[in-house]
C-alpha cells in the first residue's frame, strides 16, 4: 500500500484470503514488531505488509487401540478387565497440524483430567477429548468399557495375537490360530510358559492368564530332483520354529542342504528345529551361528556332516530317540558343550550320543563311555593324542555306531573292549591309531573291530573273503580298490556301508570285480556302495534285503538282469541306475516300495523295470513272471 501526503487513514483495510485469518498491517517485510494502528498518518511514501495466520483444523487423527467414528471415539474391544486406569499419554494420540489435545470430565470441558490419566469403574466410562488451535476447537466423546472379569492373552511364536475376555468364573474360549497352511503348521499344543514346556489346561477365568502357541514354519524351498530342502525365510520378526516335514507334495524329504548356513536373516530368530522321521542327512554347517536356537529334534539314524549346530550358545536341548550318525563334530561352543552336567570322563553327551570331548577334563589310560551310549561322533577323539594318552576304550557293549575319523591318529590307543553291540562305522574311524597300526590285529589284510569290518590294505587284490560273524562293512573300506576279482560275503552280514566298494573315478585302471552275490542276511546296501563297478555282470540280491541306498549300484552298466526281492521297502535315487542294457524285475508290490525319483536312472541311462504278476495281466503294462526259475516278461 503506497500513499503520499499527510492525510490519515482512518479505517483499516481488511483483505480476504481463503484459509487464512488477517492479522493486521506491518511496516517490515518480516512482520516483526507490532501491527500499525488506525487512524494511521503517512508523512512519506510507505509500503505496508499484510500479516496472515493459517486457519488450522482442530481434529483427532488417531489413538492407539481406539476406533474414531465422527465425534465418537470407541475402543475396539473392552478395556482389559480389572484395569484401574488408562494413561492416554501412552496411547499415541495424534491430532491435526498445530493442534493440541486434553481430556476432560465434562462435555463443556471445564473440568480437566489431571495428566490425561483416567480412572475406570466397572461398566461404561465416558470422557471428553478436546482438540484446540488458536482459532478452532472440537470435542470428541471417549467411551471405555471396563468388565468385571479377566483376560487370556494368546501369544503365537512370542507375538501377542489375541486378547480374549471372560467374566469371573466363566471359561475362556479355546483360541484357534489363523495362519497360511501352505507355510505354517500348528503343533496343537498350548502352554503356560514362553519356553513352552508346561501344558496349559485351566481355561477358567479366575485370573489374568497368558497362553503360548507354537506355529511351525514349513514353507521350505524344495527340489524334487535330489529330494533336498534348500532354505526358508519367514519375513517377520516373530520367533521362528522350523519344521522339516518328512515329505513335500508326496515326495520324501531326504537331505537338508547347507544353503541354510548363510541365511542369517532367517536364522536370527530361529528358536527350535523339528526334523521329521525319514530325513536322512544334514549338510555341513547348516545351522551354525543360530544365536537364539535352544532346541532341536532329530530323527533316528540322521547323518550330521559336520559343524551343523556349532556356535549356537543357547542350544541346550537335543531330542533324539535313536542313533545319531556323524562324520565330524557338530555341537562345539553350544550350551550343551558348556554345561558341566553333560560331561562324564571328559566327554559330553546328548542322550546316548557321545558328541565330543574336552581334553582338559580327561585322564590318561582307559576311557569308558557313559553307560547306555549308542553312538560316537565323527572326529570325537581326533585331537586327543597330543594332550592325553588313551591306551584303551571300553564301548560298554552298547555302542552300535562309531563316526568317521572318531579315533583318527590316536597312536596310543591299542585296544577296545565292550564291542559286542557294534554294527556300523564311518570312514577311517581307526585310521593311524595304535589299534590300526598293530599288525596282529589284521587278518588276511583286513581289520575288524567286534563284528565290524573296519579297513582293508590299499593294495588288496584277487579274491577277498570276509570272515564269518561279520555284521557290517564300514564306509569306504574297499573304495577305489580296482584289483579285487571276487568277494565272498558271510551269511552273518547285515549292513554294507556307504561307498564300501565304490569306484570314485573311472580311468585306465578300471575295476575287475565280476559279480556281486549278497547273502539273505544283508538288510541294507549303503549309498554309492558299488558305484561304477563297470565289470560286474551278475548282481544277486536275496529275500531279506530292505534298503538300497542312493546310487548304490549306479554305473554298473554291464550288469545283467536284476531281481529286486519282495522284502525291499526303499530304493534311493539312482540306486539301480544300471544302464539301458539291464532290466530290473520287482518281485514285490511296487506300491509297498518307497521309490525315490529317478531310482532307476536318468535319460538315456534309464534302466527298464517290470512288475511281478503270477498270472498274465488282462490290461497292458510291464509285467513279468518266472519260467524255469528265470524272469520272463509277459507278452500282452
Amino acid at each position: 500500500m503506497q500513499t503520499a501526503g499527510s492525510a490519515p487513514f482512518r479505517t483499516n483495510p481488511s483483505p480476504k484470503k481463503t484459509g487464512f485469518l488477517f492479522q493486521g498491517w506491518y511496516t517490515s517485510s518480516d512482520l516483526s514488531g507490532d501491527p500499525v494502528t488506525f487512524p494511521y498518518v503517512l508523512t512519506e511514501n510507505t509500503t505496508l505488509y499484510a500479516g496472515w495466520q493459517k486457519i488450522l483444523d482442530a481434529s483427532l487423527v488417531s489413538i492407539d487401540g481406539f476406533s474414531i467414528q465422527g465425534t465418537q471415539v470407541k475402543k475396539d474391544t473392552a478395556v482389559l478387565p480389572n484395569a484401574e486406569s488408562i494413561d492416554f499419554n501412552e496411547l499415541n494420540v495424534k491430532v491435526s497440524e498445530g493442534a493440541e489435545w486434553a481430556l476432560y470430565e465434562d462435555e463443556s470441558c471445564t473440568r480437566p483430567i489431571e495428566n490425561n490419566i483416567v480412572t475406570l469403574e466397572t461398566g461404561a466410562n465416558t470422557f471428553y477429548l478436546k482438540v484446540s488451535t488458536q482459532t478452532k476447537s472440537a470435542v470428541y466423546t471417549v467411551t471405555v468399557e471396563k468388565k468385571d472379569g479377566f483376560t487370556l492373552e494368546v501369544y503365537e511364536n512370542g507375538v501377542l495375537k489375541q486378547t480374549l475376555v471372560a467374566n469371573k468364573g466363566d471359561v475362556f474360549e479355546k483360541p484357534v490360530p489363523v495362519f497360511d497352511e501352505t507355510l505354517y503348521e500348528f503343533d496343537g499344543d498350548y502352554y503356560i510358559d514362553h519356553d513352552m514346556t508346561t501344558p496349559f489346561t485351566d481355561y477358567t477365568a479366575n485370573a489374568n492368564k497368558q497362553i503360548y502357541l507354537k506355529i511351525y514354519y514349513i514353507g521350505v524351498k524344495f527340489s524334487k530332483v535330489i529330494n533336498t530342502v534348500h532354505g526358508a525365510i519367514p519375513t517377520n520378526d516373530a520367533e521362528v520354529y522350523l519344521k522339516i516335514p518328512s515329505e513335500i507334495g508326496g515326495v520324501p524329504v531326504l537331505t537338508i542342504d547347507s544353503s541354510f548356513q548363510n541365511d542369517f536373516v532367517f536364522k536370527k530368530n530361529l528358536l527350535e528345529i523339528y526334523i521329521s522321521d525319514g530325513v536322512e542327512e544334514i549338510k555341513n554347517s547348516t545351522f551354525y551361528y543360530c544365536d537364539k536356537l535352544r532346541k532341536v529334534r532329530l530323527p533316528d539314524g540322521i547323518l550330521l556332516r559336520g559343524g551343523i549346530f556349532s556356535y549356537c550358545p543357547l542350544l541346550t536341548e537335543v531330542e533324539c530317540d535313536g542313533i545319531i550318525r556323524s562324520s565330524s563334530t557338530n555341537f562345539s561352543s553350544t550350551g550343551i558343550s558348556k554345561d558341566e552336567s553333560n560331561y562324564e570322563n571328559g566327554a559330553f553327551y546328548i542322550g546316548t550320543y557321545l558328541a565330543g570331548v574336552d581334553t582338559s577334563k580327561m585322564t590318561a589310560g582307559t576311557f569308558r563311555v557313559k553307560e547306555g551310549t549308542r553312538s560316537i561322533s565323527g572326529q570325537a577323539f581326533s585331537n586327543v593324542e597330543s594332550k592325553v594318552k588313551i591306551n584303551s576304550v571300553d564301548l560298554g557293549n552298547t555302542v552300535k555306531y562309531i563316526g568317521s575319523y572318531a579315533f583318527d591318529r590316536m597312536t596310543s590307543l591299542l585296544s577296545f573292549t565292550g564291542t559286542d553291540a557294534l554294527t556300523s562305522m564311518g570312514t577311517d574311524a581307526l585310521r593311524d591309531s595304535g589299534y590300526y597300526n598293530t599288525s596282529s590285529n589284521w587278518e588276511n589284510d583286513l581289520l575288524y573291530l567286534g563284528h565290524c569290518l573296519v579297513a582293508a590294505k590299499s593294495d588288496l587284490s584277487g579274491e577277498v573273503t570276509i570272515k564269518n560273524g561279520t555284521v557290517s562293512i564300514a564306509d569306504s573300506v574297499f573304495k577305489d580298490m580296482r584289483k579285487i576279482t571276487s568277494v565272498t560275503f558271510p551269511d552273518t552280514l547285515e549292513i554294507i556301508g556307504n561307498e564300501a566298494f565304490c569306484i570314485g573315478r573311472l580311468y585306465s585302471g578300471e575295476p575287475v570285480l565280476q559279480a556281486i552275490h549278497l547273502p539273505a542276511s544283508v538288510k541294507k546296501v549303503g549309498e554309492y556302495a558299488f558305484e561304477n563297478q563297470i565289470a560286474v555282470r551278475e548282481i544277486t540280491l536275496e529275500e531279506g534285503l530292505e534298503t538300497i541306498g542312493y546310487c548304490a549300484f549306479s554305473g554298473c552298466d554291464n550288469a545283467d538282469d536284476i531281481i529286486v526281492p519282495s522284502t525291499v521297502k526303499y530304493i534311493g535315487a539312482l540306486g539301480l541306475c544300471c544302464g539301458s542294457n539291464s532290466a530290473i524285475y520287482l518281485a514285490g508290490d511296487i506300491s509297498s516300495i518307497k521309490l525315490i525319483k529317478d531310482w532307476n536312472g536318468l535319460g538315456v541311462s534309464l534302466t527298464p523295470y517290470y512288475e511281478y504278476s503270477a498270472e498274465k495281466p488282462a490290461a497292458g503294462g510291464n509285467y513279468w513272471h518266472y519260467v524255469d526259475g528265470k524272469p520272463v516278461v509277459w507278452e500282452i
